[in-house]
């Protein structure tokens, strides 16, 4: 019989990581918050020989370390807590440089499709909203405008996959990742909505069946969900209203294989 200790002790160090990443007041301290949650969460995965899940270290840790190095190196002599980081000397071009390995670090922690069987789920989704928003919007809002046409496009492709493939928490997940990018109009509280929402959905899950907390975090989980994604969708056809209309069909369709499987023979 295996020890439950260490899984325990793991799935701490994850919810340790991201109240950090999510509340630290220090540059330093979100990075290391982002760490701690992506090598505790990799390190959870049962030893099954499927190959699953480690893989979040492996694009976060390189990534997260590059961009917190040279955002370090940029912004030291302006100060590197998390409110500093606006006024901090961000060249267009340092920015464009930062923006690449800081989503990808991100993008781990959304396990968008079809990454989906190899990231530990979209659960970690408020991690990588943290990263993107108080860092990349933070330090780097230019990068941001400036990247959207790259990184949007991949999260409208991962929210069809997700859609095509019924799988409601990583289509909400992609819609979190796109609506980072699209801050400027509405996209923050979409971001947050959702990874909030995808939280409770996963503490509701781990509750025991048909009792009554589940049966409430489940429906707040559920609403929240559609609080964010409907103000996700708003701030996308307001940023790029081509990828906008694209996510919505993506919901439509979602919406309608769901409404299909939970009909009645």
């Amino acid at each position: 019989m295996t020890d439950p200790a260490p899984g325990r002790s793991l799935r701490v160090l994850v919810i340790a990581g991201t109240l950090l990443a999510v509340l630290a007041p220090h540059l330093h301290l979100v990075v290391a918050g982002a760490l701690i949650a992506a090598v505790a969460a990799s390190a959870a995965v049962p030893a099954d020989g499927t190959g699953r899940k480690p893989l979040l270290a492996f694009l976060v840790v390189p990534a997260l370390l590059v961009a917190g190095h040279y955002m370090t190196v940029i912004a030291e002599p302006t100060g590197l807590a998390t409110a500093a980081l606006p006024g901090g000397p961000f060249s267009p071009a340092a920015e464009a440089m930062l923006l690449p390995p800081l989503a990808i670090a991100a993008i781990g922690f959304f396990a968008p499709w079809p990454l989906a069987r190899m990231l530990p789920g979209p659960v970690l989704s408020l991690v990588g909203v943290a990263l993107l928003l108080r860092l990349g919007q933070g330090a780097l809002p230019g990068a941001l405008d400036a990247w959207r046409t790259v990184f949007v496009p991949l999260a409208v492709v991962a929210a069809w996959g997700a859609a095509a493939t019924q799988r409601v928490h990583h289509a909400a997940a992609a819609m979190a990742f796109a609506a980072c990018f699209a801050a400027g109009v509405g996209g923050v509280r979409a971001a947050w909505t959702i990874a909030a929402a995808l939280v409770l959905a996963a503490v509701a899950d781990a509750l025991p069946a048909r009792g009554a907390l589940r049966m409430a975090l489940g429906a707040c989980a559920a609403a929240a969900g559609a609080l964010g994604a409907a103000l996700a969708l708003a701030a996308l056809l307001r940023s790029e209203v081509v990828y906008g209309v694209a996510a919505w069909l993506a919901a439509l369709l979602l919406a309608a294989r769901l409404r299909v499987e939970a009909r009645p023979d």
